[in-house]
């Protein structure tokens, strides 16, 4: 993301550089999640997190990391009303983005759908 600030910066308004300075901190956030997600799980002697997580949340992050995908190919996301589950933020926003990232990239349709849903 970073060059496209650089590469473009000249052919965008300022607003649009704004939003994808937020994103690159946005994402670099994510990362930082992830890094220490992984030296966590790597430590056998520290507790992985368990708690309660709003799974409408998770979707909101993975629709968020994968936005520039899903404005690139067009897809259609949405979700119902998703349920609270048990465990890791990290591993569940890790298991979502990787089910709408292969529902993208192998998508035979124009316009790719993604409904998160469980039945």
């Amino acid at each position: 993301m970073s060059e496209l600030v650089i590469d473009e910066v000249a052919d965008l308004e300022a607003q649009e550089r704004k939003q994808i300075i937020r994103r690159i901190g946005k994402n670099a956030g994510r990362l930082s999640e992830i890094i220490n997600g992984l030296l966590a799980y790597s430590r056998i002697d520290e507790e992985i997190e368990d708690r309660e997580i709003d799974l409408n949340d998770i979707s909101d992050r993975v629709r968020e990391a994968l936005s520039l995908t899903i404005n690139e190919k067009n897809v259609l996301f949405t979700n119902d009303k998703l349920p609270a589950a048990r465990g890791a933020t990290l591993h569940f926003v890790q298991l979502l983005q990787n089910l709408v990232a292969n529902a993208i990239k192998y998508a035979r349709n124009e316009q790719p759908r993604v409904h998160p849903h469980l039945q």
